[in-house]
């Protein structure tokens, strides 16, 4: 990929042939995410539709602490398909241009996605932990307060940015990423510019400490803490770790007596202990699938080279999570 530059506010950066064909599998698998999330939301309508007043086992789940937290965190998870998706228009034009207005758009929907899939990612965790390890069941007005709180949260970091730390001195706040630039002069023709990355719009590598801050911190908190409260949860279902009140002990227990209800459960609704279960697989995915693209960005936006095997992993899981 190859830079011109006409001025300070304007970057156009062009795709090479196979380059272009490695944005199109992203935004193929962007579309496939797309679709799946529509399909969810018309099944939500349906299963509500159908059901009326009665009470079902899907109404009951989404309209439990655990649904209305599902449910955002499919939202944000399509903010950042479509903000994938918006790369069509870079295909069609060959290229980027960093003032187009679709180029912050697309900075923006990334940096909102990504912090609020991780966001999301940890108030799951923490309900799973406190539904699971704590065997503390929530009062219903708490669902509400959370749901607020956290997308007033996104939006304030997301607006941080552009409004307090953008300066003019370092450009647009959301801009071409990835540019890693060697200067090539002439005076017969504008300044040519030869760099590496750059495929989309996102937040510039001018504001490496904002990138830090209000992305990489919230993804790597994220995911290092769902690690944490799945092990515990873990190690307290299979009978290890036994909560008294406020005390905490940890006993040795042979693979014979580990899972057995009358000794590592309380007395939990068994359905939704059953479904907090298997939603505890959501969190881990995350953690399998986000953490090689954080990784590698943020290595990235050291200005150092990430290796062949690291760049496989990373767009293997970008195709991943956008399908």
């Amino acid at each position: 990929m190859f830079y011109t530059i006409n001025s300070p506010a304007f970057l156009r950066a062009e795709y090479y042939p196979g380059e272009e064909t490695g944005v199109i599998i992203i935004i193929a698998a962007s579309g496939v995410s797309l679709v799946a999330a529509i399909f969810f939301f018309i099944s939500l309508a349906v299963i509500r539709f159908r059901a009326g007043n009665v009470s079902t086992a899907d109404t009951l789940f989404m309209q439990s602490h655990l649904g209305i937290y599902f449910v955002s965190f499919v939202i944000a998870h399509t903010i950042i398909a479509v903000g994938s998706f918006l790369n069509i228009k870079w295909v069609a034009d060959h290229g980027i241009t960093s003032d187009d207005p679709l180029c912050i758009t697309q900075g923006i929907m990334k940096n909102v996605g990504n912090v609020a899939t991780a966001l999301w990612n940890l108030v799951i965790s923490l309900h799973i932990f406190n539904l699971l390890f704590l065997r503390h069941t929530p009062q219903r007005l708490l669902s509400t307060l959370v749901t607020l709180s956290i997308w007033c949260a996104v939006g304030a970091i997301s607006i941080a940015g552009p409004a307090v730390i953008q300066k003019q001195e370092f450009g647009p706040y959301f801009t071409i990423a990835g540019l890693q630039i060697f200067y090539v002069i002439s005076c017969h023709r504008p300044l040519i510019l030869h760099a590496f990355l750059g495929y989309w719009c996102w937040i510039s590598d001018k504001y490496g400490g904002a990138r830090i801050g209000l992305e990489f911190f919230w993804m790597f908190f994220s995911a290092f803490t769902t690690l944490l409260l799945h092990t515990l949860t873990y190690f307290r279902l299979r009978g290890n770790i036994i909560v008294e009140g406020w005390r905490v002990r940890f006993r040795w227990i042979s693979g014979a007596k580990a899972w057995k209800l009358q000794e590592v459960r309380d007395h939990v609704d068994t359905y939704m202990t059953t479904v907090a279960l298997q939603m505890i697989w959501l969190p881990v995915s995350y953690g399998i699938f986000f953490m090689p693209i954080a990784i590698s960005r943020f290595v990235q936006s050291s200005s150092r080279s990430v290796p062949f095997p690291g760049w496989y992993s990373r767009t293997r899981c970008l195709c991943c999570q956008d399908s």
